[in-house]
């Protein structure tokens, strides 16, 4: 199983193209959304190329940004306004608060979570970490939200025990779950 996932992972971050007008119809339809509307805070991430391009909703929303920690943990940090100068990129190449406090996600608040692919019922397949599965796994009563390209919703993924659904999909600016 974990060789089929590095090769979907392989394949899927292997697709270049113009992927702006899809990105674009998924944060307006994330920005009307009394979903995010309705949050108390949301914990968002700052988007890698091969990520749905959402920054235009980190200076909407009151927000909080991944941190890792030890190695093995992700934490969220509560951002300022000007976000855009606390973060610089972690080990991993993510950008990542330089500074800020740990803030955890209440019922009313919203995770974005992104991936290298979903399937239609709200499987994912991340990166390899695990960060976003154990995070997950930790505040099962948030509303989680996937967002990704056309091109990464597959049929079917491998998944373990540890893998953690999201609740709701959005590509291409529709709600796909």
């Amino acid at each position: 199983m974990v060789n089929e996932k590095a090769l979907i992972r392989t394949s899927i971050l292997a697709i270049k193209g113009d992927w702006s007008k899809e990105d674009e119809k998924s944060v307006q339809l994330l920005l009307a959304s009394p979903l995010l509307r309705d949050a108390d805070r949301v914990f968002a991430f700052v988007p890698l190329a091969s990520e749905v391009d959402i920054s235009a909703l980190l200076d909407v929303f009151p927000l909080a940004l991944p941190l890792c920690v030890n190695g093995q943990d992700m934490e969220f940090v509560k951002m300022p306004r000007n976000w855009h100068e606390a973060v610089r990129k972690g080990k991993l190449g993510i950008k990542e608060p330089t500074e800020g406090e740990i803030v955890y996600p209440s019922v009313k608040s919203v995770i974005l979570v992104p991936a290298v692919a979903f399937t239609a019922k709200g499987d994912r397949l991340g990166r390899g970490k695990g960060y976003y599965d154990r995070y997950l796994s930790r505040f099962p009563q948030v509303v989680s939200i996937g967002i990704c390209r056309s091109y990464q919703v597959l049929q079917d993924l491998p998944s373990s025990k540890f893998d953690r659904k999201v609740a709701h999909l959005v590509v291409k600016g529709k709600w796909v779950l």
